[in-house]
């Protein structure tokens, strides 16, 4: 099965809050440090460690807090459309050859 995602790394310092409003589904995974998560419809604050991850919902509100300086990486799944036009232009380009 073929998979395809896009990453983002972050880094926020001890006592750092970010929020925001995420229009796809993500899934979060702490790289190093402790981070505290929120999300909204959630009723448990989560505390995770290095190695833990968490899927952020399509839709939701999240608050992220750095307890100490921590690495975070959110992966997020593309959608068909843009895994479509990733796949057309290699196919385009073989196809003038």
């Amino acid at each position: 099965m073929f998979q395809a995602s896009t990453s983002v790394t972050l880094q926020l310092c001890r006592g750092e809050l970010l929020a925001w409003w995420r229009p796809r589904q993500a899934r979060l995974r702490v790289l190093s440090g402790v981070a505290w998560v929120s999300r909204s419809n959630d009723l448990t604050d989560h505390f995770l460690p290095p190695g833990a991850s968490l899927t952020l919902p399509r839709h939701s509100r999240v608050l992220i807090e750095a307890e100490n300086d921590v690495a975070l990486s959110l992966e997020f799944e593309p959608g068909w459309f843009a895994f479509a036009r990733a796949l057309r232009r290699p196919i385009e380009a073989l196809s003038r050859t």
